[in-house]
């Protein structure tokens, strides 16, 4: 799409979002919306993708840049469903995110802020992958049973800032064996540290 201003309904078959021309904007009107890659601000112009209050799915990348800008309000769920796809942000903030059965999604290039609730799992499985960059989420973290949120990486740490409740029935790895893992709540500390830590309920 690259046409200024277009109000999608009714999407089904997954197409790929490419917004590449300045001004352009693309905004859900309801929610049985389907794409493949959504990619904002595409070289540098600025360009809106705006998800308001819908739900909608993503089967590829998300990709935002700094002069993209992403918006979802309250209510809204983007549920990723691809394999070894990844999250860039583009510093914007995401309402509230399920990684479905079956997807593993890393995090790109910018920390991730979940404004609700994220969920990783379905009941299945499905993988995030902090990747080095930080997550924060203000409402609840749910990992499912079979799913999987893995922390750190390779490069750097990641901090992961939860400030509703986290309910682990899957599992939370500590990627890098020199790091920590510190739960604080409203009681004491409680660190985790040792190779490949792997914590489940």
């Amino acid at each position: 799409y690259n046409t200024n201003a277009v109000t999608l309904t009714r999407i089904p078959y997954a197409p790929a979002v490419y917004l590449y021309d300045a001004g352009d904007r693309i905004n859900l009107g309801d929610s049985n919306c389907a794409f493949a890659d959504i990619s904002i601000g595409v070289g540098g112009v600025i360009s809106t993708f705006n998800a308001g209050s819908y739900n909608y799915s993503i089967s590829g990348n998300f990709s935002n840049t700094a002069t993209g800008v992403y918006t979802q309000s309250a209510s809204s769920i983007a549920t990723f469903t691809g394999s070894s796809k990844t999250i860039a942000s583009g510093g914007d903030s995401f309402y509230s995110i399920t990684i479905a059965d079956g997807a593993s999604i890393s995090i790109a290039t910018d920390d991730l802020t979940v404004a609700g609730n994220l969920v990783i799992g379905l009941g299945a499985s499905g993988q995030l992958d902090t990747n080095s960059m930080n997550l924060n989420v203000t409402g609840t973290t749910g990992i499912s049973s079979g799913a999987t949120l893995y922390l750190d990486g390779a490069s750097a740490v990641s901090a992961l800032t939860i400030s509703g409740t986290l309910t682990n029935s899957g599992t939370l790895t500590l990627e890098d064996d020199s790091n920590t893992l510190s739960i604080i709540g409203s009681g004491s500390v409680r660190t985790f540290s040792g190779g490949d830590i792997d914590y489940n309920t």
